[in-house]
């Protein structure tokens, strides 16, 4: 099998699971014009939030190729064929099987320690039957092991709202089509922050040639490539973690300000507690009517929330509210 850089990324998208079916890899004789051959770019198979926190086997040894069939045609003339205008012709079929090195089977976004960036946590399978050298990041590097898996976050910068802005503004797209673009924006901009490198050392890239005297034409080569994340799909459970908010809060408990370094307050059963909601609006444009409610639940740590405290909460006040507007680049509690 012969081990290079292939062409752009195959892209094949699985719904509601992510196991890899297909013809194995380990094929019967095919015709002598077929040759297979391994990308240097990256499949994508299935992902989402539900899909990524699951567990699920993966049989590696079963990959979906990309079939390229080609016909080469030769025409040949000489001596007094040629000057009698008579040539010759003949044609062969040629047939490439692609297999990509990088597969992406799952992936999920999750908040990172500041509300200007995220984590995009990646499920990547090394394809290959030889150890994988990845970089996700410029100082961040991981070994997979062949035919295994590896999950991995990738810190990444929210999407800012200039980008967004028009789709916001514009009332030409209904609500379908709306959350169509801005997931279509979120992708480009992840997908040109995202950078996977992988590196694989010792491979004989003319393992499928004939045997050559030279020694150094036969000798193992660093073989190299890049996984894409073009063609990712985003969940719309993704989008709130992917973009910054149009709308940003500002969450103060007991007159301390809530953020992402400190999630937790602690109170004694039968303490009063203060909460202030500001509101700005980050967009070039006014919003409203807006309305702003509070949710509250126990969660009992076992995946459930608990959610009728009638007789546990007491509200004094009102527990919602309705801001008819709220004008551009402003606050509102």
């Amino acid at each position: 099998m012969f081990w290079g850089i292939g062409p752009p990324s195959i892209f094949s998208r699985l719904s509601n699971h992510t196991a890899i079916t297909g013809s194995p890899r380990s094929k019967t004789k095919r015709a002598e014009s077929l040759v297979s051959v391994r990308s240097g770019a990256s499949s994508i198979r299935s992902g989402g939030s539900s899909n990524l926190r699951g567990t699920e086997s993966h049989n590696n040894s079963q990959i979906i190729p990309r079939t390229v069939a080609a016909l080469l045609k030769l025409q040949y003339s000489g001596g007094p064929g040629f000057t009698a205008g008579y040539c010759r012709s003949n044609s062969v079929a040629l047939t490439v099987e692609i297999l990509p090195s990088v597969i992406i089977t799952k992936w999920d976004v999750l908040p990172a320690e500041t509300p200007s960036h995220c984590y995009l946590v990646l499920d990547i399978l090394n394809a290959t039957p030889h150890e994988m050298d990845l970089q996700y990041s410029s100082s961040k590097h991981i070994a997979i092991e062949a035919l295994d898996t590896c999950r991995i976050p990738v810190p990444v910068e929210r999407c800012p709202l200039a980008k967004l802005t028009h789709v916001y503004t514009g009332n030409d797209l209904n609500p379908e089509q709306q959350l169509e673009k801005i997931s279509k924006i979120c992708c480009e901009h992840i997908s040109s922050l995202v950078e996977l490198k992988w590196s694989i050392s010792g491979v004989n890239q003319n393992a499928c040639t004939p045997t050559n005297d030279n020694a150094e034409y036969n000798s193992a080569k660093l073989v190299r490539g890049k996984a894409s994340l073009n063609g990712l799909r985003i969940a719309p459970s993704m989008l709130d973690l992917l973009h910054i908010p149009p709308i940003q809060l500002e969450v103060e408990i007991n007159r301390q300000i809530w953020s992402a370094e400190r999630a937790e307050f602690l109170c004694l059963v039968g303490d009063m507690m203060d909460v202030t909601v500001n509101l700005f609006n980050a967009l070039g444009t006014f919003l409203g009517p807006l309305n702003l409610q509070l949710s509250v639940y126990q969660d009992l740590q076992n995946g459930t929330n608990h959610r009728r405290l009638d007789t546990r909460v007491l509200i004094i006040g009102s527990d919602r509210a309705v801001l008819e507007k709220v004008h551009v680049y402003s606050f509102s509690t």
